[in-house]
C-alpha cells in the first residue's frame, strides 16, 4: 500500500490535509515572540518532534531555515490527538526584517513517512 504522503514534500495541502499550522499574527515587531498553533483536524493522531516548529525566512530564490536549526535536538516524539490543538512560541530577537513562515515535520498516524507542513507567512518589522 503506497502512502499518500510519499514524495510530496513541498505540497502541504496534498501531504496531510488534516494538520494546520497558523501564526497568531500577520505582523511582528522584532523581539516579540512568534506564536503559532498546530491543529489536528484529522481523525488520526499525529506526531511531531521536540525541536519543531522551525522558522524559515523568504530569501531570493526560496526559503531558508533560520534560528535553532543547527542546535542539537533530542529525538523525542510528542503526540497531538485527533481534534486537538497546541500552541508554540518562538523568540524573534535577532531576526532580520522580512517575511517568515513556520515549517513543521509531522508524522501522520505517528509513523513514517514524515509530512512537511508550512504556515501562512508573517512579517517582522522594526
Amino acid at each position: 500500500c503506497r502512502s499518500p504522503v510519499a514524495g510530496l514534500q513541498d505540497s502541504p495541502a496534498l501531504l496531510f490535509r488534516g494538520a494546520e499550522l497558523v501564526p497568531a499574527q500577520a505582523t511582528l515587531r522584532g523581539g516579540d515572540s512568534a506564536l503559532v498553533t498546530l491543529s489536528n483536524h484529522s481523525e488520526v493522531d499525529i506526531g511531531f518532534g521536540a525541536c519543531d516548529p522551525r522558522l524559515e525566512r523568504k530569501m531570493r530564490g526560496g526559503w531558508a531555515t533560520v534560528g535553532a536549526e543547527a542546535v542539537t535536538c533530542i529525538a523525542i516524539m510528542y503526540v497531538l490527538q485527533a481534534g486537538q490543538s497546541t500552541d508554540f512560541g518562538l523568540p524573534t530577537s535577532g531576526l532580520q526584517l522580512g517575511t517568515y513562515r513556520f515549517r513543521m515535520d509531522i508524522f501522520p498516524e505517528t509513523r513514517l513517512p514524515i509530512a512537511t507542513i508550512h504556515s501562512s507567512t508573517f512579517v517582522v518589522v522594526p
